[in-house]
């Protein structure tokens, strides 16, 4: 029970964990990720990181890679909520992107799928 508490406290301080499959991600920040600001036709597009690296002829997800896959693909709700605070501790920290008045959403590819990643984040953005 304890250790729920702990988790959920480091989830709000921009802190998550990420269990499935036996598998635990570690600790991820917003000090930890590196944004990547975007060039198109609009004022401000930001990337919270890289998702892959390569590693020679295969790439390697990133931690945030690895959360974005399991929210994306395996419909992991605890990894959206984590990306949700990651998205937006991001956004509070930075002026240009506080003072936006529109956050777009890209739409989803498959408009049958019965999870849409993209409304649940839209929803848990602050």
């Amino acid at each position: 029970m304890m250790r729920e508490g702990i988790k959920r406290l480091l989830v709000k301080l921009g802190f998550g964990w990420v269990f499935g499959s036996g598998e635990e991600i570690e600790a991820l920040s917003l000090s930890e990720i590196e944004p990547i600001f975007l060039t198109g036709n609009f004022d401000t597009g930001v990337a919270l990181g890289e998702y892959s690296i390569s590693g020679g002829v295969t790439r390697k997800r990133t931690q945030l890679g690895y959360l974005l896959h399991k929210f994306k693909y395996e419909q992991d709700r605890q990894a959206g909520k984590i990306l949700a605070v990651l998205a937006s501790d991001f956004i509070k920290a930075h002026p240009l992107l506080r003072s936006s008045e529109l956050i777009l959403t890209v739409p989803p590819s498959f408009k049958s799928r019965a999870f849409d990643p993209t409304s649940f984040m839209a929803e848990r953005i602050e």
